[in-house]
């Protein structure tokens, strides 16, 4: 068996990651930062020095653009993609039909509010039409907290 180190893609749309982050400090050709227009030349030079390399999209919808990283990464040989995203980068790839399976992490705690940040942010769906349906295929514990693994497919299709 081979194996590969994986390559890291940080979706910043101004380019705000540190320059000292681990995740440039620590093999940084094999990090992909993608970003948009709006991020400052003088922080993609930097970011280049370091040896990140860089895709640069035009914003959509203020952010960057899932649709053009993905086909770049396509380009690039790179085709199976883990997201560890917050609310709102995973609620962009589950309305651009990007999700296809699901690693969620439940801990046994209540917290947060009507106002708290969710694992899927973004604009949700109105009705169990529009929803999103998991198809669970295995479940896990780990020391106290539950691994939920799980297929995508629309709430709508019964097969």
């Amino acid at each position: 068996l081979s194996f590969r180190n994986p390559v890291r893609v940080v979706m910043d749309t101004r380019a705000r990651i540190p320059l000292d982050a681990n995740v440039l400090a620590h093999d940084p050709g094999n990090t992909i930062v993608a970003t948009t227009s709006l991020a400052p030349p003088e922080k993609l030079k930097k970011l280049r020095e370091l040896g990140a390399k860089l895709i640069i999209t035009e914003p959509r919808e203020g952010l960057v653009d899932l649709r053009e990283v993905l086909a770049e990464l396509g380009k690039r040989e790179i085709t199976s993609v883990m997201i560890e995203g917050g609310g709102a980068l995973n609620a962009s790839a589950f309305a651009d039909g990007m999700v296809d399976k699901v690693l969620v992490f439940i801990a046994p705690k209540i917290i947060g509010g009507k106002d708290a940040p969710t694992w899927v942010e973004g604009r949700g769906a109105f009705t169990i039409d529009g929803c999103t349906q998991l198809d669970i295929s295995r479940v896990r514990r780990f020391h106290g907290d539950i691994l939920l693994e799980a297929y995508v497919r629309a709430c709508g299709n019964t097969a």
